[in-house]
């Protein structure tokens, strides 16, 4: 059986947004970092967003309101870094698969990969990514699965080989 998902776009935000599901999915101990964040914004949301609250969140908590500024930065730009790096992020991505071997085609390259090669299969919503290593993976977007194939047929597909 082949099966071909073609011209896989992925945009930065897709990227970030199943980045952090990735990661606190994997690593849920993460999400503690998100408390003083949350904290922040409920002080905040609860003050109605003024300047005088900005002010006294200031000077009662600096280190919660420059957390929660420094927090969004730190986590988007080293993932906008890895974005820009990636040619297979950049492309329009052709994934063909079959018993053997998954084919990763670009415009600028095509590789083949031994499916003992893929270390690890995750599965967000119409998103498969497939893992060569701990920083590496593929990105499928299963609603660019060709005709007559299905999502279903390439998640039973998945269900079959794994």
């Amino acid at each position: 059986m082949q099966l071909t998902i073609s011209d896989v776009r992925l945009s930065f935000w897709q990227y970030l947004l199943l980045s952090l599901r990735f990661t606190f999915q994997t690593r849920p101990l993460m999400l503690v970092m998100l408390l003083p964040v949350a904290g922040t914004l409920a002080a905040l949301g609860l003050s109605g967003f003024s300047w005088q609250s900005i002010a006294d969140l200031w000077h009662g908590a600096p280190f919660a309101l420059l957390f929660s500024v420094a927090l969004p930065v730190l986590l988007i730009w080293p993932t906008w870094q890895q974005y820009r790096r990636s040619a297979f992020l950049q492309e329009a991505v052709t994934y063909v698969l079959d018993d053997d071997e998954v084919q990763v085609i670009t415009p600028s390259s095509h590789t083949r990969l031994d499916w003992a090669a893929i270390v690890k299969l995750q599965h967000f919503g119409h998103w498969l990514l497939l893992q060569t290593s701990v920083q590496t993976a593929f990105f499928l977007d299963l609603r660019q699965v060709q005709a007559p194939a299905t999502p279903a047929d390439v998640l039973n597909f998945f269900r079959e080989t794994t």
